[in-house]
Order: structure tokens, then C-alpha cells, then sequence
């Protein structure tokens, strides 16, 4: 069940930030980094539709340059939630009507 609310990608420490960053690393081990964040991150709802969108930026430069099988399948499936990502921001009072989205 996703679990931890994300709200601002300014947090070096947040886990969206250190994907973004990461993304355009094809270094030996980055692939393996980005895979953790992921799984990290698969288990987080957003509470603002900025990180959100963020989120969904990240996973779509994810898609087009993917390091490996693994992390495309991952990715895949990230994008695969968004509708239900949608959904809970809205049911949470961030935009009912999904304007901004």
C-alpha cells in the first residue's frame, strides 16, 4: 500500500530529487541506484501535484533512456499508476476537480 506523503522535490534527501538527478547517469551502479529509488518511491503518494508531475517527468526521461530491462519494466509500472496516483491526490482534497492536473 503506498504509504508516505512527498510534497516539495527541494529535500536533497528526497528520494524524487535524488531520481531526477540521477536520471542521466549511465555510470557502472546507476542503474542499480535508480532501482532502489523506485522501489522506494512505488510505495509513496504525492501531496502536491508539483511533485507529482515531477514524478511523472522523471519516469517518462526513465522510459526513453532506460539503463537496462529491469529498470524499463519498473518504470513501465510506475507509469502504470499514475491514474490510481491521480485519484488518490484528488480523494485527498489536493485538486477534486483535477484542473491543475
Amino acid at each position: 500500500m503506498l504509504q508516505k506523503n512527498i510534497s516539495t522535490r527541494s529535500k536533497a534527501g528526497d528520494p524524487l530529487e535524488q531520481l531526477h538527478q540521477l536520471r542521466t547517469d549511465f555510470k557502472p551502479g546507476a542503474a542499480k541506484r535508480k532501482l532502489a529509488l523506485l522501489a522506494k518511491l512505488s510505495e509513496t503518494q504525492f501531496s502536491s501535484v508539483k511533485s507529482l508531475l515531477h514524478y511523472h517527468d522523471t519516469l517518462c526521461f526513465l522510459r526513453a533512456y532506460p539503463d537496462n530491462a529491469k529498470l524499463l519494466e519498473d518504470v513501465e509500472n510506475e507509469l502504470r499508476s499514475m491514474p490510481e496516483r491521480v485519484q488518490y491526490y484528488q480523494e485527498s482534497g489536493g485538486d477534486p476537480v483535477g484542473v491543475r492536473l
